[in-house]
């Protein structure tokens, strides 16, 4: 199946998962959110979900294990995705 992959940047607060919700009510889009991920360590690791708790582990992730690493997380959960349209939202 083909899928069609939308994904937003912008400043905190500019709408994306506004937008991204609007997608998913109107056309059944799945939403993936890049901060779910680190959201999710976070979580596990038993610390506080703050903006710099979720800036500093992107940041040591990055580089420890690649620029990369979030994105092929991300590519991995997509490609697993069972919707037709999803939407990214919070693109790193």
């Amino acid at each position: 199946m083909q899928k069609i992959i939308l994904g937003f940047v912008g400043l905190l607060g500019s709408g994306k998962g506004t937008a991204a919700v609007m997608l998913k009510e109107k056309y059944g889009a799945e939403i993936h959110v890049f901060s779910d991920i680190l959201k999710d360590i976070l979580r596990r690791l038993g610390l506080p979900i703050s903006r710099e708790n979720l800036q500093g582990l992107s940041t040591s992730l990055r580089t420890q294990f690649g620029q990369d690493l979030l994105a092929k997380a991300m590519a991995q959960q997509v490609g697993s995705a069972a919707a037709s349209l999803i939407v990214i939202d919070g693109i790193r």
